[in-house]
Protein backbone atom coordinates (compact mmCIF):
# COMPACT_ATOMS: atom_id res chain seq x y z
CA UNK A 1 0.00 0.00 0.00
CA UNK A 2 1.31 3.43 -0.89
CA UNK A 3 0.27 6.33 1.34
CA UNK A 4 0.80 9.86 0.12
CA UNK A 5 0.71 12.39 2.93
CA UNK A 6 -0.48 15.75 1.73
CA UNK A 7 -0.36 18.91 3.79
CA UNK A 8 -2.65 18.69 6.79
CA UNK A 9 -2.76 14.88 6.78
CA UNK A 10 -2.03 13.33 10.14
CA UNK A 11 -0.75 9.78 9.77
CA UNK A 12 -1.12 9.13 13.50
CA UNK A 13 -4.85 9.81 13.25
CA UNK A 14 -5.11 7.44 10.31
CA UNK A 15 -3.35 4.71 12.30
CA UNK A 16 -5.94 5.02 15.10
CA UNK A 17 -8.71 3.86 12.78
CA UNK A 18 -9.54 0.21 13.65
CA UNK A 19 -9.87 -0.64 9.96
CA UNK A 20 -6.24 0.43 9.36
CA UNK A 21 -4.77 -2.27 11.59
CA UNK A 22 -6.88 -4.96 9.91
CA UNK A 23 -5.62 -4.29 6.39
CA UNK A 24 -3.40 -7.11 5.07
CA UNK A 25 -0.75 -4.66 3.81
CA UNK A 26 -0.49 -3.08 7.25
CA UNK A 27 -0.38 -6.46 9.02
CA UNK A 28 2.43 -7.63 6.73
CA UNK A 29 4.49 -4.43 6.84
CA UNK A 30 3.83 -3.49 3.23
CA UNK A 31 2.98 0.18 3.70
CA UNK A 32 5.16 2.77 1.98
CA UNK A 33 4.70 6.42 2.94
CA UNK A 34 5.60 9.44 0.84
CA UNK A 35 5.33 12.98 2.20
CA UNK A 36 4.04 16.13 0.54
CA UNK A 37 7.44 16.87 -1.01
CA UNK A 38 7.36 13.71 -3.13
CA UNK A 39 6.55 13.62 -6.82
CA UNK A 40 3.34 11.72 -6.03
CA UNK A 41 1.43 14.98 -5.72
CA UNK A 42 2.43 16.19 -9.19
CA UNK A 43 1.54 15.17 -12.73
CA UNK A 44 3.53 14.87 -15.91
CA UNK A 45 6.12 12.61 -17.44
CA UNK A 46 8.94 13.48 -15.02
CA UNK A 47 6.75 13.08 -11.93
CA UNK A 48 5.37 9.79 -13.24
CA UNK A 49 8.89 8.50 -13.81
CA UNK A 50 9.87 9.53 -10.27
CA UNK A 51 6.81 7.72 -8.87
CA UNK A 52 7.88 4.52 -10.62
CA UNK A 53 11.38 4.94 -9.17
CA UNK A 54 9.87 5.43 -5.69
CA UNK A 55 7.81 2.24 -6.02
CA UNK A 56 10.80 0.20 -7.16
CA UNK A 57 13.01 1.52 -4.34
CA UNK A 58 10.29 0.77 -1.78
CA UNK A 59 9.50 -2.78 -2.77
CA UNK A 60 13.06 -3.90 -3.50
CA UNK A 61 14.43 -3.05 -0.02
Amino acid sequence: MFVVQGKGVNRDEMKKDPIWSQMPAVKNGHVYVFDDSSSWLYTGAIANSQMIDDVLKSVVK
